[in-house]
């Protein structure tokens, strides 16, 4: 139900339309291992399901919850002031330390998966999406005034450290973050620096499950800095 389109009867909750209409072959797929699963167990109950035989249990009738409700749309209006993305800006250098391609490199807009970005329960339409060990690198020439992102670690079970490095100089470091539990906030002064430097380590563990995001990471023009 959940990632089946409303028009062909489902409740569409993953986002994106993931199946148009039950037609689809992939839909298809799991609807025939659900079904049969269900003809297994028809044929062959389990113990604790045939106590449930001639029971109120047995004779109750099963209701389908309703869906939940839509997740409100993400505002990523920017503050006043001339920002701009840094997924929209070319980085001189990038690497990530896994991608599904094994192209070893970060995604703009997605998360290394090329799914949405998401923390701490929100979803981001802007950002960068890496894998620990990761170094991202651009030319900011002294041009820009501020950076800001939220951070975190985007997979259960890593453990992930983030780092901005201004010319060589520590501007900030995030500490130990566990996947998937607790974002933090990137807001720092970069005018007159000329190489960014925006680092994520494996937290000195290896790099499993070590997924990592740059949410609505963004850069302030200087001409408008405070």
């Amino acid at each position: 139900m959940a990632p089946l389109a409303r028009s062909a009867g489902g409740w569409e909750r993953c986002d994106d339309v993931v199946f148009a209409d039950t037609t689809d072959a992939d839909y298809q797929a799991m609807l025939r291992t659900l079904t049969a699963l269900h003809a297994r167990l028809t044929n062959r109950p389990r113990a604790d399901l045939l106590s449930l035989r001639g029971t109120e249990a047995a004779r109750q009738k099963v209701v389908y919850p309703p869906p939940p409700p839509r997740r409100p749309p993400v505002d990523e209006k920017l503050p006043e002031g001339d920002w701009v993305f840094l997924s929209d800006l070319d980085w001189a250098s990038a690497k990530a330390g896994w991608s599904p391609n094994r192209d070893g490199l970060p995604r703009r807009d997605w998360d290394i998966t090329h799914a949405r970005l998401r923390l701490g329960g929100r979803r981001y339409r802007k950002g960068i999406g890496t894998h620990a060990p990761s170094e991202i690198v651009y030319a900011l020439d002294g041009k820009y005034a501020r950076f800001f992102a939220d951070v975190g670690g985007a997979e259960a079970g890593g453990t992930v450290v983030f780092q901005v490095d201004g010319d060589g100089k520590r501007l900030f470091d995030s500490g130990v973050m566990q996947g998937l539990r607790g974002v933090k906030q990137v807001d720092i002064p970069v005018k007159g620096i000329k190489r960014l430097r925006l680092i994520v380590t494996d937290a000195g563990n290896g790099y499993n499950a070590d997924m990592a995001n740059w949410a609505g990471a963004r850069l302030l023009r200087a001409s408008d800095a405070q």
